[in-house]
């Protein structure tokens, strides 16, 4: 997976602000705050000063603020952050990145593709990951069972995993030998799925943001947004990065990040923000 920051923005161009969560100048697009409160609150402050644009001109209602976060979980948090304080707050909509993408493809007219394998997709992580000892030897006894592979393996298709992929490279750090093998077996189960998938003739999850994508690069008004605030995010992966990317590119987008100061003193936020 890639880290975050997004490299469409690189210290050198003055794009990145490290601060103590105050708001930053608005050209910069990589906005940094001391922690999760810290990014939380700027967050909500910069809906506040969108909130207090729209009351002085509602032509800007034309479009919303889209709010984007990784998780449904995240996204239900803010939304009753933003309800508590605001109460109902016209056009600003909190969204997934996934439901994003859908949102975006039902406007370009395109097909909902992927949603076949998003719904297959645990069913048959259930089905064979118990075949795998690494894995049935830690998790066939817990009461979630496979639940946690769910994720794991759609986050290595959207990586792009596939039968070239240097798995073994990759694998070398690890160091610890019961590591290794349960990430081996977890690789496995993953390129099982995306055989079994094409097989059925399924797309696999990532093909949502794929086609997302596509869509956004033909015509980025598709994004119809005023703005952008990216937020939540520690981790992306590469068929997500390129959706945001793009989205980036055509719409005046925020990147807010929680990086608390080291206590050591170690590695700068430099090195953080070009990994």
């Amino acid at each position: 997976m890639s880290q975050l920051p997004f490299d469409f923005t690189a210290p050198a161009d003055g794009s990145i602000s490290q601060g103590d969560g105050a708001r930053p100048p608005a050209e910069e697009r990589v906005w940094i705050a001391p922690g999760p409160r810290a990014a939380e609150a700027l967050l909500l402050r910069e809906i506040a000063a969108d909130a207090a644009a729209v009351r002085a001109d509602p032509r800007l209602l034309a479009k919303p603020l889209r709010v984007i976060v990784p998780s449904r979980s995240l996204r239900e948090h803010v939304a009753a952050k933003l309800a508590a304080e605001h109460g109902a707050l016209a056009g600003v909509v909190v969204q997934t990145l996934r439901g994003f993408a859908r949102e975006l493809l039902r406007r370009a007219g395109e097909p909902d593709v992927g949603r076949g394998g998003e719904l297959l997709l645990p069913v048959l992580v259930r089905r064979r990951a118990p075949e795998y000892a690494p894995l049935r030897d830690v998790l066939g006894a817990l009461d979630e069972g496979y639940s946690p592979v769910v994720e794991t393996v759609r986050d290595l298709l959207d990586a792009g995993l596939d039968e070239h992929t240097a798995v073994a490279d990759a694998l070398a750090d690890l160091g610890d030998a019961a590591e290794i093998q349960r990430a081996r077996a977890l690789a496995a189960l993953a390129l099982w799925i995306r055989a079994e998938l094409e097989a059925l003739g399924l797309d696999p999850p990532a093909a949502l943001f794929e086609a997302a994508t596509g869509a956004l690069e033909r015509d980025a008004a598709l994004a119809s947004a005023r703005a952008v605030l990216i937020h939540g995010y520690a981790d992306i992966t590469g068929v997500q990065l390129a959706l945001v990317k793009q989205l980036a590119a055509g719409a005046d987008a925020r990147v807010l990040i929680d990086h608390p100061p080291d206590p050591t003193g170690g590695g700068g936020v430099g090195a953080f923000t070009q990994r």
